[in-house]
Parts: C-alpha cells; structure tokens; sequence
C-alpha cells in the first residue's frame, strides 16, 4: 500500500509533477533548482552512482522548454568527457 504519492512512482516513469498553491512559490522552487538545487542534487547523485549502473543522473535541466516543463537529458557524471579524445 503507497504511503505516499512517491510510493506510486513506478521504474518506469519519467514524468514527476509538482504542484504548488501560488505561482510565486513555483517560481522560486524553479529558481533554486536553476542554482543551487542542481548542486545538491549532483552531489547526492555521485553516491547514487557508486550503487546503480546505467543512465541514472539528470546531467543537464532544460529550463526554457514550452509551458511550465522542465526537461532533462540523462547520463552519469562518471562518464568519461566527450571532449577529452580531442
């Protein structure tokens, strides 16, 4: 039985939506994630890392997409850098 509304987060999914009561909250949630959120975030996920293998990690936010979405394209900080076989 879901506790919670993450409990019915399933393997598959890819879509997480967050509803706030005012557009000024949205708006400064959207401004931390933008800043400083995707720093804590990235530092949680280098431990995730060490546990799970594939494409876990949100390496690049997409903040200027159609309509209040935020997009991400996923891939492991781990992952050697493209540019360094220049």
């Amino acid at each position: 039985m879901a506790r919670n509304n993450f409990d019915k987060f399933g393997p598959s999914d890819t879509d997480l939506t967050i509803k706030f009561e005012s557009p000024k909250a949205a708006e400064h949630f959207k401004s931390w994630l933008c800043g400083q959120g995707e720093q804590s975030y990235w530092r949680w996920m280098e431990c995730r890392e060490g546990e799970e293998d594939g494409p876990i990690t949100a390496l690049r936010f997409d903040y200027w997409t159609e309509g209040p979405v935020i997009t991400a394209e996923c891939g492991r900080l781990d992952a050697p850098d493209e540019d360094e076989d220049e």
